[in-house]
């Protein structure tokens, strides 16, 4: 059976993670066969109840518009993270709402200041939205330099915890030094926020310009509906809802999200459980074959290399698909590889380790 069709009939009841460890890859041929852990997907695929959701849509839910701001939807994710629903904006996955913010809260011309490296987007959505990128290399200790954040004046600071790509995740300190200093809008965005063990996204509605960005393309394994969503205090999410403008969120995908979160809780967090699991596993075995990867807190391992252009290629003649980075600022070369199931890993590691030789 192939594995793509397999997973919208995973049962119902939250299988034990022994028995998902080696389920195979979620759309595991993506292009020519291969395994694709290039993305930070779910490696392990999509919530029964919103795969039974896709399948049961209605004629009548498809011919008629999507409610104008999510309304349905805005209520569940309150729900899952504990906040009030006034306190939620949804979008077409989470950056679209960096794009907003920027035009919401910065003037053409403006700064906008964000670690180096980070969300490769960042500096796009920068650029396309007459904004002067303004990246600020990480302190020694992988931190960000809130003090060269601040002095550069931006009109607005960009965080990502767990980083991408590195999958570091900032300290709360930092984080609140960010908020005690800079008297403008904070965007942190937890894409990957489901895997570690701080988050910010409850508080964010009573911190003082602060805004969390979250998804529901990785823990949540729908990436291929594009759920973003951000949370704040109402005045800062009311402003995002306005440049957003109305019907960004599809019917399909919103009713199959909202499923997902009344139904499957239980199945994100044991894959979440799981995927923290392999994360030890792969970043010990990497270490004991002579590689130092980077603390993770993320569903991915940063791993630097000599070339990582070369270590690509390797894996691509193993049908294994991983990002690429050249000269990473304090990093230098590096591959990311999204975790999944344990025997995908194994290969990975065999592959890396052959070709250091």
């Amino acid at each position: 059976m192939n594995p793509v069709n397999a997973v919208p009939h995973l049962p119902r009841s939250v299988p034990g993670r022994a028995a998902l460890r080696d389920v195979a890859i979620y759309d595991a041929e993506t292009v020519d066969g291969q395994i694709d852990l290039s993305d930070n997907t779910n490696a392990w695929g999509t919530p029964p109840a919103a795969a039974r959701a896709l399948a049961e849509c209605s004629d009548g839910r498809l011919a008629r518009y999507p409610s104008t701001y999510s309304s349905r939807l805005r209520q569940a994710l309150a729900e899952y993270i504990g906040v009030d629903a006034e306190e939620v904006v949804t979008s077409c996955g989470s950056g679209e709402l960096i794009d907003c913010a920027f035009r919401a809260f910065c003037e053409p011309g403006q700064r906008v200041a964000y670690m180096d490296p980070t969300f490769v987007m960042t500096h796009v959505f920068a650029e396309t939205n007459s904004l002067v990128p303004a990246p600020v290399a990480l302190r020694a200790d992988d931190e960000p330099d809130v003090e060269a954040m601040v002095a550069g004046r931006p009109a607005l600071i960009y965080l990502c915890s767990p980083n991408n790509p590195s999958g570091v995740a900032i300290r709360p300190e930092s984080v609140d030094a960010v908020l005690a200093r800079f008297h403008g809008p904070v965007v942190v965005d937890e894409a990957y926020g489901e895997y570690a063990s701080r988050t910010y996204a409850r508080t964010a509605p009573v911190r003082d310009g602060l805004l969390v960005l979250r998804t529901m393309s990785k823990a949540w394994g729908l990436a291929g509906l594009r759920i973003g969503y951000a949370l704040g205090e109402r005045g800062l999410v009311r402003e995002l809802a306005r440049v957003r403008g109305p019907f960004k969120v599809n019917a399909a995908a919103e009713h199959a999200a909202e499923m997902a979160l009344r139904m499957d809780q239980a199945w994100m967090r044991d894959i979440v459980a799981m995927t923290k699991d392999i994360r030890q596993r792969f970043l010990g075995a990497l270490r004991s074959h002579g590689f130092a990867p980077l603390p993770s807190d993320a569903n991915f391992v940063l791993i630097p290399l000599p070339d990582a252009a070369e270590a690509r290629r390797a894996l691509l003649t193993k049908n294994i698909s991983v990002r690429a980075f050249k000269a990473l600022p304090k990093i230098g070369d590096a591959i990311r590889v999204t975790l999944a199931p344990w025997p995908i890993m194994e290969q990975v590691l065999a592959t890396l380790s052959d070709s250091a030789r």
